[in-house]
């Protein structure tokens, strides 16, 4: 997804349909890229990039009583292809219902409560529509439960849409 257009890759994936308008973002992982290969060319890759982000996006907008913080390994390889239509096959589509990111995730050995929780993950900060749509299909509410919750006993919040939105509960 990190790849721009080539004379060799004219359409990579950055540019299909389910991520034009979606995805956002790439002068800030391009920024680190930039110094990390002047500190140390070679070295670190995008993927790895991107990894260290998440995790560390993960730990600054978790909440203190609950905070997310795990150690992310290194080496991961940076693709040098990718291909636009491949996204309509492995990404749901941002105009399908709820039963098009059901499958596609069942395809991929994940369940609906995987779907929601990287539907709201993917919707920190600024949200587009669709991982809205999916979460409003779900419900008008549903149980949070804290990490390493068993589901009994575990404390939980009720979440609203508009708290889905601004990534507050009430």
């Amino acid at each position: 997804m990190l790849l721009d257009p080539t004379l060799e890759n004219p359409q990579p994936e950055k540019l299909g349909i389910p991520n034009v308008g979606s995805l956002r973002g790439f002068q800030v992982i391009d920024a680190a890229k930039h110094a990390l290969e002047e500190a140390c060319p070679g070295t670190v890759s995008c993927a790895d990039i991107v990894a260290f982000a998440a995790r560390d996006a993960s730990y600054i907008l978790s909440v203190s009583d609950y905070r997310i913080d795990f150690n992310m390994p290194a080496g991961r390889l940076d693709g040098r292809y990718s291909n636009a239509t491949e996204t309509l096959d492995f990404l749901p589509s941002p105009f399908g219902n709820l039963s098009e990111p059901v499958t596609k995730f069942t395809a991929k050995g994940l369940d609906e409560e995987d779907l929601v929780v990287l539907s709201g993950a993917n919707s920190i900060g600024r949200a587009t529509a669709p991982p809205l749509r999916i979460a409003s299909a779900v419900g008008p509410t549903w149980t949070r439960r804290s990490r390493g919750g068993s589901g009994e006993g575990a404390r939980s919040t009720q979440a609203t849409p508009t708290a889905r939105r601004s990534g507050r509960t009430r």
